[in-house]
Formats: C-alpha cells, sequence, structure tokens
C-alpha cells in the first residue's frame, strides 16, 4: 500500500491505528485528522518523509510510533499541539532538529531519539516532566547536552 485511503478519515472511533512495516507506506492522508478519538498510531518502519500539519488536530493522541522512517528529516510543528502525548517514538529517523515547541508537551514522559545521527543539538524548554530520552548515537559529538529538567537514559 502506497498511502492510506482518502475515506479512512470516516472511521472517526477508531481508537489504535497500526501500520507498522509497511515500507510502501510513503504518505499519510490529511483526512488522519478527523479521526478524534485516535490514541494510538504506529507508524514505525514505513518510508514516510512527512507528516499532515492536520496530525496536530489528534488531540487525545497519547502515542506515536515513527520510528525506523529513514527519510522523515523534520516533526512538523503541529506535534506541539498534540497535549495529551505521553509517548512519541522516532529513534531511527533522519531527524536534524526537533520543533521548539515540544517543551510545551507537558505529558510527554517518554520520548525516544535514538539513532538520529544529524540530530545533534535541541532544546526542549519547559520539558519537566520529561523523564526518558533514550541515547543519541551522535558522530558529531558523541554525546548530547539535555536540560536540567530531564533525565538522559541509554
Amino acid at each position: 500500500m502506497d498511502c492510506l485511503p482518502q475515506g479512512m478519515g470516516r472511521l472517526e472511533k477508531l481508537s489504535y491505528l497500526i501500520l507498522k512495516d509497511n515500507k510502501r507506506l510513503v504518505k499519510v492522508p490529511k483526512c488522519i485528522e478527523e479521526m478524534k478519538l485516535l490514541i494510538f498510531l504506529d507508524l514505525g518502519g514505513c518510508d514516510l518523509d512527512c507528516l499532515p500539519q492536520g496530525m496536530g488536530r489528534l488531540e487525545k493522541l497519547s502515542n506515536l510510533i515513527l520510528k525506523g522512517n529513514k527519510r522523515l528529516l523534520k516533526i512538523p510543528k503541529c506535534i506541539e499541539e498534540m497535549k495529551s502525548l505521553t509517548r512519541l517514538d522516532v529513534g531511527g529517523c533522519d531527524l536534524d532538529c526537533l520543533p521548539q515547541g515540544m517543551g510545551r508537551l507537558e505529558k510527554l514522559p517518554e520520548l525516544i531519539l535514538k539513532d538520529n545521527k544529524r540530530l545533534v543539538k535541541y532544546q526542549l524548554h519547559r520539558a519537566n516532566d520529561l523523564r526518558l530520552v533514550s541515547s543519541l548515537n551522535s558522530p558529531q559529538n558523541g554525546e548530547m547536552k539535555v536540560c536540567e529538567s530531564m533525565k538522559l537514559t541509554c
């Protein structure tokens, strides 16, 4: 499947969507923002290079798994609107930065950044409740510096 059907937004009561390891999936349709009750979305191991801006409207989404999307270079700014997010896994992507507003995700205790080799520095303001950041294997500086309010675990 190269992309998801546009009509899937009509699945308004869907709470779990697991599409992991679908190597042919290259695009998430804009209509995903209509899935207001979605709490778990696993797009890990697909071939995504971007996410729709409208994903920020998924206010109930608590788990977003994007790991292994090697063409994913950026997380959209709309991520800061996902106030219920408790787990974000972007390990093994090719991120070069994180959106500045991610520190506003007050319920996000788990942020997994492992194996993002181009991600060499980032700032998370007001990230007081962020407790887990997986190790970053950065060849440029070997170790990341993070806010004092976070605990770095490898």
